[in-house]
């Protein structure tokens, strides 16, 4: 039998303090991301065995997160999305996997709001898409890496 959850992911920007507290975005509907890519960096030359290329790992990118939300601007934790942008303001970000029981695994990670894309369907609900462009390294917590 698979040991894989149900998705249930809490996602919340840092106030700054230390230590820092996380306030959780309202009504968060997907999630996706980061999604971390390393450069492949070739160094192949006249001595690389039988004609084929070598690479080394280069830098590595952040990548971006991408989530919905209900579109809420009467909540203080979703209408700060676009003032944040607005502003331009880079600052610490969390994710929280929650399915996965207490410790939560967390990401935590400097980021910006890039995008922030209102939707208002005709006899649907009202959404937000929004995205963080990762801008550093990520901290992992409550991971098990073997």
């Amino acid at each position: 039998m698979s040991d894989a959850q149900l998705g249930k992911t809490i996602i919340g920007d840092g106030d700054g303090g230390v230590p820092e507290v996380f306030s959780p975005l309202a009504e968060v509907i997907d999630v996706s991301g980061p999604g971390l890519a390393t450069d492949d960096i070739e160094v192949t030359n006249q001595d690389s065995p039988d004609f084929f290329k070598e690479y080394i790992p280069g830098l590595i990118e952040g990548g971006e997160i991408s989530f919905d939300v209900n579109l809420l601007p009467k909540v203080a934790a979703n209408a700060r999305l676009v003032d944040l942008q607005l502003k331009r303001t880079v600052k610490n970000w969390e994710i929280q996997w929650t399915q996965f029981g207490s410790p939560n695994p967390t990401m935590t990670l400097p980021g910006y709001v890039k995008g922030w894309d209102p939707t208002s369907p005709n006899g649907d609900k009202a959404t937000s898409s929004i995205t963080i462009k990762v801008a550093g390294k990520p901290a992992l917590t409550n991971w098990t890496f073997v």
